[in-house]
């Protein structure tokens, strides 16, 4: 649930939101990756507390020697990726068809597994804060992938109505991220995938500890737990923008396979290793664009050596 707020703050906010993303919609589409690296640069001076979450991110990443990459980059990289992203948003074809001729398919054999699986019964989809994954999520359904996700509203009204709006025009399925588990999990049927962010510190509840660039993170279990619960093959799926403006790479990984026959909480512990290497993988390639500005380790095992795995989630009481 959103925070309450003044009308008038979030009247101002709206106003001045919409300006700028009315200057986006005019704006030649060449102009969007230099326009969001200025403001990315200028966020980045702006926002003081987000340069040492940055900071620490990095030298938790790649350590503090000669050849870690430079943090500040990173972070001006990053912000400009974060508001690229949502200019692409407002850019995006309402026409579904010029919409679907943009967005390129790595491989067109992952894309058929993929498939395949949604019509058998449903599959779990893992994604991150990395590329274009807002046009990721509001396209799945262009390509015969109907999608439910969680979601956190913003805590401004009228902005979140337009976001939601915009985001779910091709028939994405928004589910409130506070104590929509449940909800979501009714979406995972035939015919249908569930995404889930699976890069994102857990701070309180149930989570299990991946290693994520060689440092333990404390990680929500449900994708694991939903595909495990439900038998269904686990996915990651991240996405990147192609050489021309407005136009996007899809990159799906082969799936896992949850194992019923064995031990549900080393299980899930097994398949969210697994999508969390791939998505290091991912940004171990292109640094630039993902979320560092998040503090991805925040949380810290209770014990100093307590090792991945060793926190025990409890997958019916999570989603039943």
């Amino acid at each position: 649930m959103a925070r309450r707020r003044s009308w008038l703050r979030n009247v101002v906010e709206f106003a001045l939101a919409r300006s700028v993303l009315f200057g986006v919609q005019l704006m030649p589409a060449r102009m969007l990756a230099p326009t969001s690296r200025l403001l990315g640069r200028i966020l980045y001076r702006v926002i003081t507390s987000r340069r040492r979450v940055v900071r620490e991110n990095v030298r938790l990443a790649f350590g503090s020697g000669p050849d870690a990459p430079d943090p500040d980059r990173l972070g001006r990289l990053s912000l400009a990726n974060l508001c690229l992203s949502f200019m692409e948003l407002a850019r995006l074809p309402k026409d579904p068809e010029r919409l679907k001729a943009r967005i390129k398919v790595r491989d067109p054999d992952a894309m058929e597994r993929l498939r395949h699986a949604v019509e058998q019964g449903g599959a779990v989809i893992a994604a991150a804060h990395f590329g274009a994954y807002e046009v990721m999520a509001v396209a799945s359904s262009l390509f015969g992938l109907p999608c439910a996700t969680l979601a956190r509203p913003l805590d401004n009204p009228y902005l979140e109505r337009w976001l939601r709006g915009a985001r779910e025009r091709h028939g994405l399925t928004l589910v409130d991220n506070r104590g929509g588990a449940r909800e979501l999990a009714s979406h995972l049927v035939p015919g249908r995938v569930i995404a889930m962010m699976v890069d994102i510190n857990r701070r309180s509840g149930r989570r299990v500890w991946v290693k994520f660039f060689g440092t333990v993170a404390a990680t929500a279990p449900t994708a694991g737990v939903l595909a495990l619960r439900a038998g269904r093959p686990l996915f990651t799926v991240v996405s990147r923008r192609g050489n021309r403006p407005l136009e996007f790479e899809v990159d799906i990984r082969a799936p896992h396979v949850p194992h019923a026959d064995a031990d549900r909480d080393s299980e899930v512990n097994r398949l969210m290793q697994a999508v969390t290497a791939e998505i290091e993988e991912a940004v171990r390639r292109e640094p630039e664009q993902w979320l560092w500005t998040h503090r991805r380790w925040k949380t810290r095992p209770e014990l100093a050596d307590q090792a991945p795995g060793a926190s025990k989630p409890d997958p019916d009481a999570l989603v039943s």
